[in-house]
């Protein structure tokens, strides 16, 4: 079925339940799209590729190349977007490739080449400091010598394997292989002819060198247009995805240690346990907490193909689901869109949406959404929408000031509490003139800080230690020096001295 674009200038706007068209504001917005993914890395996240109206679906030509070459930049603290041009050649794979970052780089395997079944199994690299594009290891038909499927709509992380650093491939569709890889399944799509795998592979990034390593436990079986989201520097969870052309809510758990891959799986106990429905083209992120990490599961189709507006948290410490509490507008209802975390504090993470499919429509370019994801006093999650398409980022600004500070605060209340064995506690006196870069250092991706969720003991003891690093950073009056300062008195100065530095820091942001 043709998916129609929705014309420059028009954005969807969920109002009443019903899907309404506004006009836009003057600013710059990225080209709608679908099938697309989105990293973030410090306090920018970088958007490449997808389905696009303007993109030729051919194989490659100057016109692809010229528009594949721009990169669409958020900044979290202006709440703008950005296009910058890149150097080298981008991949071809458009759409539906699978990325992940490492450090400040960003690596891409696969995709759709958007014209007759044309599928690839490169790897390439995108530098985010230079906007400079590298071939790590270019699409193969070599089947003999370990290459996955050429294929798309696979989950890939960032492992650590051996000491080095390798990405973890899985899953996807695309051609059926003439030699099918030992030890995985394949099963065609009767809507497209199309191959969906289990296949799993590990790519060494310093060697160039593929690696099909074995399995145990409940391996999934082939899935595609899935999502898998790493929790540890070792550890992913799959959920979704197409199977037997119907759609799962299982849950697969990825370990990789050494050459093995351990799987284990977690279905929906049918009681009265809260669990999302299946689904496919959904988005996933994590994100993690003072002592915890949580996987994030957004919209997608159901298997009638019809969307789903609602959006669930999955704890990795004991897997129980929670459903989010979302405003009255549509907002998770899409599908092939992407999802990426800024961390702001403790209790809270913004989440940015682009792109994606509404209906038959690719959202457009005013469509991305900014939402924050808060934890209340209750247990409950709780999602309020902090920058639609049609506003201005005036309303954005004062809500990241305002959760900026808190999120600090809570990590100074968290502090105290822990280190307070007494009713007063005496605070050092660094000032903020040197040290303070709370913004810079807040807004990280959460999966670059996350550590081993089983690892209980080892989590509290570095959160702790989070902790007291950013509090070291708080401008304390000289007189705490002399005299024991109250709890209550030092959040007070804590919050005084927080909205005005943090206020600052924006309004240098915003200038810049």
């Amino acid at each position: 079925m043709r998916h129609f674009y929705l014309d420059l200038g028009l954005v969807y706007k969920a109002k009443s339940g019903l899907l309404s068209l506004i006009r836009s504001p003057s600013q710059y917005y990225p080209n709608g799209r679908a099938g697309h993914s989105t990293v973030v890395i410090k306090d920018s996240l970088f958007l490449w590729g997808g389905y696009q109206e303007q993109i030729p679906s051919i194989h490659d030509s100057t016109e692809k190349r010229r528009i594949t070459s721009i990169i669409d930049i958020f900044n979290l603290h202006s709440g703008q977007w950005s296009q910058k041009p890149t150097k080298g050649s981008p991949p071809l794979g458009v759409s539906g490739y699978a990325c992940t970052p490492i450090d400040e780089q960003i690596y891409f395997f696969g995709g759709d080449c958007g014209h007759d079944n044309c599928y690839h199994n490169n790897v390439s690299l995108l530098d985010t400091l230079t906007l400079h594009w590298s071939e790590v290891s270019p699409t193969s038909v070599r089947e003999d010598e370990g290459f996955p499927t050429r294929k798309a709509a696979c989950g890939i992380i960032h492992i650590i394997y051996n000491g080095e650093d390798a990405l973890f491939v899985f899953g996807g569709y695309g051609i059926c292989p003439s030699n099918p890889k030992p030890h995985t399944d394949y099963a065609v799509d009767s809507t497209n002819g199309l191959f969906r795998n289990n296949e799993q592979h590990i790519f060494i990034i310093k060697s160039g060198r593929w690696v099909n390593p074995d399995s145990t436990g409940q391996k999934p079986p082939p899935l595609n247009t899935l999502t898998m989201t790493k929790i540890s520097y070792n550890k992913a969870v799959v959920f979704g995805g197409r199977i037997n052309n119907e759609v799962t809510s299982d849950i697969y758990i990825s370990t990789i240690n050494d050459t093995i891959v351990e799987w284990v799986k977690l279905s929906d106990p049918l009681t009265l346990v809260d669990w999302p429905v299946g689904r496919r083209s959904h988005s996933s992120c994590c994100f993690s907490t003072g002592d915890q990490s949580y996987v994030l599961v957004m919209g997608g189709e159901d298997e009638d193909n019809d969307h789903i507006n609602d959006c669930w948290i999955l704890s990795t410490r004991d897997w129980i689901w929670k459903k989010v509490s979302l405003p009255d507008e549509n907002i998770a209802l899409r599908s092939f869109h992407a999802i990426s975390s800024f961390y702001i504090g403790p209790n809270c993470m913004w989440l940015v949406i682009t792109g994606g499919l509404i209906k038959d429509f690719i959202c457009g370019p005013a469509s991305a959404l900014t939402i924050a994801i808060t934890h209340s006093d209750k247990g409950d999650w709780v999602a309020e929408v902090i920058l639609q398409g049609d506003e201005s980022t005036s309303h954005y600004r004062e809500r990241l000031t305002e959760q900026l500070m808190k999120g600090r605060t809570d990590f100074a209340t968290e502090m105290l509490r822990r280190q307070n064995s007494s009713p007063t506690l005496s605070v050092g006196t660094q000032t903020l003139e040197n040290s303070f870069n709370f913004t810079e250092n807040v807004s990280i991706n959460a999966s670059n800080q996350l550590d081993d969720p089983v690892d209980t003991a080892t989590q509290s003891t570095q959160s702790c230690d989070r902790v007291c690093d950013i509090t070291d950073q708080i401008n304390i009056p000289a007189h705490a020096d002399q005299h024991k300062v109250s709890n209550s008195e030092t959040i007070r100065q804590i919050r005084f001295n927080l909205q005005n530095d943090i206020q600052k820091k924006l309004e240098e942001a915003t200038i810049g």
